[in-house]
């Protein structure tokens, strides 16, 4: 039974369609998922829903629950199914929290029943998403980026929804807890009372979860058929394309992948030892020691808030460690001084985890990226020219086209600004690249395109990455060794060989048997 028909639906910019005659249906209680590259139009057609645009864009068609048009009703009238009745869990969990507000308070806000039973109703749906019951008194920059995301999906998950529009949903989160979530989303369309709406960059998950596929390429509907007729026989040459990339990251050889076990023995680029970081009575990192080779590729991997993140905010200078020693070619780094911070810099940059936040909403792409060469070069010996050729390099690197140069962030997709943050990256030609979850927001397709380009600049240029993910089949497909962090301390350190035949402990196992059956396919 229909719960929600999309009928024609269109969203246009001046004379520019985002979306374009969109159609489709979602059934009561029904998994949906939507899939596209960065910019295909995901966001828009979430945001079109709940007709949350932007005033500039113009929105037309039909959005039909029974008898009710969401495009026919008032401001106000709409307000009364938002958040109750339709629900929506964005990627970027910052913008939709207030950080004026505990996590407790969000979440009484979104329980419709005021009774006495609201404190505990509050602690239960923590417990659902793997939050403990005193995350409730905490505020949202208290939490990690994996804390907050489950957070959100609370609040979300607690008002009960008819529908929930769930815009990658566990892109910050670990695979045990993503799996978790998952679990969560299957329970609640058991009953028939909740659908979902998965907007995914990853095909395995969506077709894991959703029992249909709609597929959006440049704001077209190309392709909508059920979810494991479209993994096995895709009809279109855009689905065939993004299901072959999957394979690509899925099918990485580990010969490949391991060429800087074959390098000449050299002196460490970067190496952290016994270094912890505590916040009051709170150890988040303790006793890490570590070393990363000119060249090598090295993915951290652990649950949402092991410290994986905060690791490499010590690393960068962004946080001040609290005993042990971060040393670059065995010289102790000091971040004291601002010049000496700046000589650093030119050897090593950071891609956030959050993208959007890191990019200045009033400078261009152009602007943005070329920062890096106002701050750590000499202007005066770089030639017009010259920056016009590391600009357009830097873009070509993270798969960005050369026209993209003069919009803003706000005109971009999540997975666009995330490729803008990594070209600025690169744009320096650094030895060390810092990635926190760099990939995250990044469909497949760009996944190895960027992954490859990585590769390649670590292989002939001696690139060095330290990579924060929480994606295995990534850190499979890029890594040549593998950091597995538990508690904020590492349990292994071995090459991604290993890590993935012979794990030895039990949260390493734990993960792995969680990759080998629901995203190894």
């Amino acid at each position: 039974m229909t719960f929600l028909a999309i009928e024609h639906l269109s969203v246009k910019a001046k004379d520019r369609f985002l979306l374009k005659d969109i159609g489709f249906r979602i059934g009561r209680g029904e998994i949906v998922g939507i899939i596209g590259e960065s910019g295909s139009g995901k966001s828009t057609l979430a945001r079109s829903i709940l007709r949350l645009l932007p005033e500039n864009l113009t929105l037309s068609g039909a959005l039909r629950i029974g008898k009710t048009d969401l495009m026919q009703l008032s401001e106000k009238q709409m307000n009364d199914w938002r958040g109750q009745k339709i629900a929506f869990i964005g990627q970027d969990s910052l913008r939709f929290l207030d950080p004026m507000k505990s996590i407790g308070n969000h979440l009484q806000e979104s329980i419709k029943d005021k009774s006495d039973q609201t404190a505990s109703r509050v602690a239960e749906a923590l417990r659902q998403v793997g939050l403990t019951p005193d995350m409730a008194k905490r505020y949202p920059h208290q939490l990690s980026g994996g804390q907050r995301q489950r957070a959100a999906i609370a609040v979300a998950l607690a008002s009960k929804p008819s529908l929930l529009i769930a815009d990658e949903p566990s892109s910050a989160l670990d695979m045990l807890t993503e799996a978790q979530i998952m679990a969560i989303f299957k329970r609640a369309t058991e009953n028939r009372e909740t659908a979902i709406l998965l907007i995914s960059h990853n095909p395995a998950l969506a077709v894991h979860m959703a029992e249909r596929i709609v597929v959006l390429k440049d704001g077209e509907l190309v392709s909508k058929m059920a979810s494991q007729r479209w993994w096995s026989n895709p009809q279109d040459c855009y689905s065939q394309d993004i299901i072959q990339s999957y394979h690509q990251l899925n099918a990485a050889p580990y010969s490949e992948t391991e060429t800087a076990d074959h390098r000449p023995i050299s002196a460490p680029l970067l190496t952290l030892r016994n270094l912890s970081y505590q916040e009051k009575d709170n150890n988040l990192l303790g006793d890490i020691n570590l070393q990363i080779k000119a060249g090598e590729k090295v993915a951290i991997i652990g649950e949402s808030g092991a410290g994986k993140s905060t690791l490499l905010k010590l690393i960068s200078g962004l946080l001040p460690a609290s005993s042990g020693e971060i040393l670059w070619q065995d010289q102790a780094i000091s971040f004291e001084k601002k010049q000496d911070r700046l000589a650093l810099y030119q050897k090593m940059q950071m891609v956030f985890q959050d993208p959007t936040s890191s990019l200045d909403p009033t400078w261009t792409v152009e602007k943005t990226v070329t920062e890096p060469l106002n701050l750590y070069q000499k202007k005066t010996t770089l030639s017009p020219e010259m920056r016009f050729n590391m600009l357009q390099s830097a873009l070509e690197k993270a798969a960005l086209p050369s026209d993209i140069t003069k919009r803003y962030p706000a005109t971009l997709s999540g997975g666009q600004c995330q490729r803008v943050a990594i070209a600025r990256a690169l744009v320096n030609e650094p030895e060390l690249l810092l990635l926190d979850e760099a990939f995250s927001a990044l469909d497949s397709r760009n996944r190895v395109e960027i992954g490859k380009s990585l590769i390649a600049l670590s292989e002939q240029e001696n690139l060095a990455c330290l990579l924060v993910t929480h994606d295995l089949t990534f850190a499979r497909f890029f890594a040549t060794r593998m950091v597995i962090l538990y508690k904020g301390r590492v349990i292994e350190n071995e090459s991604t060989k290993s890590i993935f035949t012979k794990p030895k402990h039990d949260y390493t196992q734990r993960l792995i048997k969680i990759w080998q059956e629901n995203y190894n396919l």
